[in-house]
């Protein structure tokens, strides 16, 4: 597990393998290791990022998350995700 410090959170996440990178954004479980066989298939081919979003898994939140987070017709998850 690797930390990336962004805006209100550590972000966990994991690189495997070489290439072009491509990264794998986790949905409603909302953490990376769901991605664990599709990343062994990728990585001769890929460097594959998979993470942990804020609020899941290994992700350090350094702030709480905003209420909106939980209103599915906000944008904060794809413009903090994204």
């Amino acid at each position: 597990m690797t930390l990336l410090k962004v805006s209100g959170a550590q972000l966990s996440y994991t690189k495997t393998g070489e290439g072009p990178v491509l990264i794998l954004v986790p949905g409603a479980n909302g953490t990376g290791n769901i991605f664990k066989g599709v990343a062994e298939e990728l990585k001769d081919r890929y460097t594959v990022v998979t993470y942990d979003r804020r609020g899941y898994g290994d992700t350090v939140m350094d702030a709480p998350l905003p209420a909106e987070a939980a209103d599915f017709n906000s944008h904060y998850r794809l413009t903090v995700d994204a």
